[in-house]
């Protein structure tokens, strides 16, 4: 049975069937109608110009490609409607950790994530604030489960799903957005198109990681306040963020991260 996140600052794990809540105590989702917008510029420096827009594909005219370990995954074109079942990330090298956790820290976060999943009750929940607390020591381990779910199956996007949370809760807010495929009959226009934008939402969180959260202190600082207010777990880097005001801004296109 997969997991679902529920309040802020933690996490909760409800019975098979459950969507994931998003806020204290349960808040019914919302599908976004779009495709999943990223926060900011991946290569860091403060707020970015805008990209320049990726050629619109045709068809399925864009291949999946296994990116290098420490590369992050290239991103489909924008407008990319192919099959989603060609997007194989369990295939994808796992995140490494952040420099700044031990062995000890890491064995517990990959423990939590596995708990999490497990959808074991309060023993679940506990691990997602466990989770949301540990903030960076904790994020390429909830990616890299992510990474690891069947996104064809409605067991895998639920635990991906309640996995996105806790990034979202980790972020103060910051989201790519979420479909729930589980939502549409199976087979049809809306349950592929919910399934392509939660598999470029993982994508995307990945992509965030290895280009500039693993290693910029002053952009983990500003995805930890990207709300504004203060952080939902202390920073674990020594950064300290200039102003408490977002060092990124969402770009006007998805793919423009």
């Amino acid at each position: 049975a997969a997991p679902a996140a529920g309040g802020a600052g933690g996490a909760s794990a409800p019975a098979a069937g459950s969507e994931p809540g998003a806020a204290a105590p349960t808040v019914e989702p919302s599908a976004p109608a779009a495709e999943p917008a990223a926060p900011g510029d991946e290569t860091g420096g403060g707020a970015p110009a805008p990209s320049p827009e990726p050629a619109a594909s045709s068809g399925d005219a864009w291949t999946f490609v296994v990116p290098e370990p420490g590369q992050p995954i290239e991103r489909p074109p924008r407008g990319w409607k192919g099959d989603p079942a060609i997007i194989h990330l369990d295939r994808v090298p796992p995140l490494e950790r952040w420099s700044g956790t031990d062995d000890a820290t890491w064995k517990d976060v990959v423990e939590d994530v596995e708990l999490f999943a497990a959808n074991e009750g309060a023993r679940s929940n506990r691990a997602g604030r466990r989770l949301v607390e540990a903030g960076r020591h904790a994020y390429p381990a909830i990616v890299n489960a992510m990474m690891k779910q069947d996104f064809m199956s409605r067991e895998g996007l639920l635990t991906a799903g309640a996995l996105n949370k806790l990034l979202e809760q980790i972020g103060t807010g910051t989201s790519f957005g979420w479909k729930f495929a589980d939502s549409y009959p199976e087979g049809s226009k809306e349950w592929k198109d919910a399934i392509r934008f939660d598999l470029l939402a993982t994508i995307l969180w990945q992509r965030a990681w290895v280009n500039r959260l693993a290693h910029d202190d002053a952009q983990w600082e500003a995805f930890v306040k990207q709300s504004g207010g203060s952080s939902t777990q202390q920073d674990q880097s020594g950064g300290s963020g200039a102003d408490g005001a977002p060092a990124v801004a969402p770009p006007p296109d998805p793919f423009d991260d």
